[in-house]
């Protein structure tokens, strides 16, 4: 089941829900480590349960907690030429938890703003 916030538009739903779902067999959802801003940094991280960053995952449904530290600093998930996800955006502070479901191709994890520098590319095969 996919929780969103109260916080998130219509827009955001739709969007969510087109990330949760889709063809292909389910598989057991598995937990990601998102964080952006931390100790006033310009950087943003999505690590696995051990802690490492992620370069490749396999296709699958998961479930990614996201910490935001800062208000200057978004948490944006996409499927690159694809459907985006804006996990916090530049207001937020706290926890997140969002549960998705990663299908093959090019994917990242950004910050809004500042894309250009705070940016962290992975596959899905």
């Amino acid at each position: 089941m996919l929780r969103i916030a109260s916080t998130f538009t219509v827009a955001v739903s739709v969007v969510a829900l087109a990330f949760t779902s889709g063809a292909g067999a389910g598989t057991a959802s598995q937990r990601l480590i998102g964080a952006v801003g931390q100790n006033g940094s310009f950087k943003i991280t999505l690590k696995n349960s051990t802690g490492r960053v992620v370069r490749s995952l396999r296709p699958g449904t998961y479930t990614i907690v996201v910490h935001d530290y800062s208000s200057i600093h978004s948490f944006v998930l996409e499927r690159e030429h694809g459907l985006e996800r804006e996990v916090t955006d530049v207001s937020d502070v706290g926890t997140k938890t969002i549960r998705v479901k990663l299908t093959r191709g090019s994917w990242k994890v950004y910050c809004e703003p500042h894309e250009d520098t705070m940016v962290q590319h992975f596959s899905v095969r």
